[in-house]
């Protein structure tokens, strides 16, 4: 049997995050046989309920948020003592390496768990976070040699209720249900504000809403008062364990953090957005771990398009669970055991990391590879057409808001393809056939990865395209716009064959309805007809 001691803070701006992580790591160990002793820098009234069970101080310190390292360390000293710890457990922003360096001094242990990539003394880094195929690299040159480094999800700390977890769809009769939260405090306002804008889809759809009221919330029950004749609106107060609200929602909106681990290992799909620094994350880094919707500068623009997005997410619900599907990792909620295993140096390193599927490809050339995008590919279109590069010849030049772009994803009938080039993304390119009165017209678009993409590589994705169009769409001619100031993609459509037109043109009236903002003055029209070309190109197709 082994004593742990944890130093660990919660409470108003802190959040409870890691109060509950370690909590669940505290169980994992004592059901295990080891004795464990929580001493946290001031325990608040409101937080009592998620240490019941556990024994725990405090060390009544006047600002938990600003301690100093060295009287922190000497006041904790004397409990691990008197505990006669093996091990010493941190979790908090506020104390670091001088704090470690204190500890280790007196012969103790250390797991440290952190996100921050700063240096550390001690013996166990924990660091759940998955920061891309160099995750491993990240701590180099910040732990001491004999220091094991558990880094990833597959060491997420999560209660046992997690563990090969089965989640069934929910019955029939059950109303779609949304859960909204904002961690264990937060802005009551942004509560409101989001639960607002739902409020007429969810009273037109019969939509339930969740809302969880964490510990620290100030004005809660202003906000129950408010809900009381809104039927569809559910406060959550007092709630602990969120297992079976999580359990039993169909989308979770709200804070980025650990209850993202929670959503992922059930399986349930979640819009989330940033409030404190550390949630910032890139977004293919969520991507490799199931997680697609994330927004990290949430505005008025985005609350304004969640109804669009939560109704597309309802409607396209198999798409996307296949996002869900498609994550690299599976969170089998046996990430305590294992951390435990590698404080008592039983731990065997396992391989989590699952390798993408192949996708089928198109070979254009030596260096260049085309294949149709995939949903996987819903974030990085976006950012990719709002390169400035991109926007500025774009009919609207502002950047498109993430959330709406989201909802648009779901309901467009663009087929698009990536081309790359030596293997990374050069460009995408798009067309669709639109009717306009009685008549089809085929519209298109491209628009650059980066900005090392020339002249010939978009010559090339436009060549297969029109040849793929002439084939699929014989028959069908094309309208398009373009800017007046763009002289290389005006050059390059002329060089394609399309034809430019002025007002009175049969098909000019077609391109004002299809491109209602772009104005003649600002805007060539052109026009193509659709024709079998006898010199089709050999194209190859490979699974890459």
């Amino acid at each position: 049997m082994k004593r742990i001691v944890f130093r660990v803070n919660a409470g108003q701006g802190i959040g409870i995050g890691h109060l509950v992580r370690c909590a669940v790591l505290a169980r994992e160990l004592i059901q295990q046989g080891h004795k464990c002793l929580l001493v946290l820098g001031a325990v608040e009234q409101e937080l009592s309920a998620f240490v019941e069970g556990l024994d725990y101080i405090s060390l009544n310190l006047v600002s938990p948020t600003c301690p100093d390292e060295s009287h922190d360390a000497v006041l904790f000293l004397s409990v691990a003592n008197n505990f006669y710890a093996d091990w010493v457990v941190v979790d908090d922003y506020y104390l670091g390496r001088e704090w470690e360096l204190l500890i280790k001094a007196h012969g103790y242990q250390v797991l440290s768990i952190d996100d921050l990539c700063r240096p550390h003394e001690c013996d166990i880094l924990l660091d759940v976070r998955w920061r891309g195929d160099n995750t491993s690299l990240f701590y180099q040159g910040k732990l001491p040699s004999h220091c094991m480094a558990l880094l990833g999800p597959e060491f997420v700390l999560l209660s046992e209720h997690y563990q090969q977890a089965v989640i069934h769809s929910q019955p029939a009769e059950q109303p779609y249900t949304l859960l909204v939260g904002l961690g264990g405090g937060g802005d009551i306002v942004t509560i409101r504000k989001l639960v607002a804008n739902l409020e007429p889809l969810a009273k037109r759809n019969q939509i339930k809403i969740q809302v969880i009221l964490g510990p620290l919330f100030d004005d809660s029950l202003t906000f129950i008062a408010e809900c009381a004749d809104t039927p569809w609106v559910e406060p959550l107060i007092g709630i602990k364990e969120l297992y079976p609200h999580l359990k039993a929602c169909d989308l979770y909106i709200g804070a980025a953090g650990g209850i993202l681990y929670q959503l992922l290992a059930l399986n349930k799909p979640a819009l989330t957005f940033s409030t404190a620094e550390n949630q910032v994350t890139p977004i293919e880094q969520l991507e490799d771990i199931g997680h697609f919707f994330h927004v990290d500068q949430w505005c008025e623009q985005d609350v304004a398009c969640l109804p669009e997005f939560v109704d597309a997410v309802i409607r396209h619900n198999g798409r996307v669970q296949g996002l869900l599907n498609s994550s690299r990792f599976h969170l089998d909620g046996l990430g305590a055991q294992r951390v435990v295993k590698a404080m008592m140096g039983e731990l065997t390193p396992e391989e989590k990391v699952k390798h993408s599927a192949p996708c089928v490809e198109l070979i254009l050339s030596k260096h260049h590879s085309l294949r149709p995008v995939s949903d996987r590919d819903i974030n990085h279109y976006l950012d990719s057409r709002n390169l400035v590069a991109n926007a500025q010849n774009m009919i609207n030049v502002q950047p498109i808001p993430r959330l709406a772009h989201y909802a648009w994803w779901f309901n467009t009938q663009r087929e698009s393809y990536l081309l790359s080039k030596n293997g990374q993304a050069c460009l995408y390119i798009w067309h669709q056939v639109r009717q306009v009165a009685q008549l089809h017209f085929l519209i298109g678009g491209w628009f650059v990865c980066d900005d090392d993409t020339g002249f010939q590589d978009a010559l090339l994705a436009l060549n297969w395209q029109l040849t793929h169009c002439d084939k699929k769409y014989s028959g069908i001619p094309w309208i398009a716009v373009i800017h007046r100031e763009n002289k290389y993609v005006k050059l390059m459509n002329d060089y394609l064959g399309f034809e430019t037109i002025d007002e009175t043109h049969p098909y000019a009236s077609a391109i004002g309805t299809v491109f209602a903002d772009a104005h003649y003055s600002q805007f060539f029209f052109v026009t193509r007809t659709t024709k079998p070309d006898p010199q089709l190109h050999n194209i190859q197709v490979v699974a890459k």
